[in-house]
């Protein structure tokens, strides 16, 4: 028998006959070690903390979220959250072009 050993504590990882290829030991040894990694979860920033990165009150937050300029997430308990990437993009957004209102007469 020979098999696949661990480079740190030279144990035995996969015996097999002395006949097995090295391409197919190779891949007993991936299966065996793959393990799915889970995705990261973004933090997704509170009312108070994008209102303060964008140096408005939590309430004009609230109005942009509902008039759609700021995308918003929802807890399962009602609450917005705000993605910081939206933010940023928010921030560096060239500021908006003052309309020309008509004279009163």
């Amino acid at each position: 028998m020979r098999g696949l050993v661990c480079g740190g504590c030279n144990r035995r990882l996969i015996a097999v006959d002395a006949g097995t290829p090295a391409d197919e030991l190779t891949a007993r040894y991936l299966a065996l070690s793959t393990v799915p990694v889970p995705t990261p979860v973004r933090r997704l920033l509170t009312a108070r903390e994008a209102a303060e990165r964008l140096s408005v009150s939590v309430r004009t937050l609230s109005r942009w979220g509902e008039a759609g300029t700021l995308p918003t997430h929802r807890t399962l308990g009602g609450h917005r959250r705000y993605d910081p990437d939206d933010i940023d993009r928010l921030i560096e957004a060239p500021p908006p072009q003052p309309t020309e209102l008509p004279p009163l007469h």
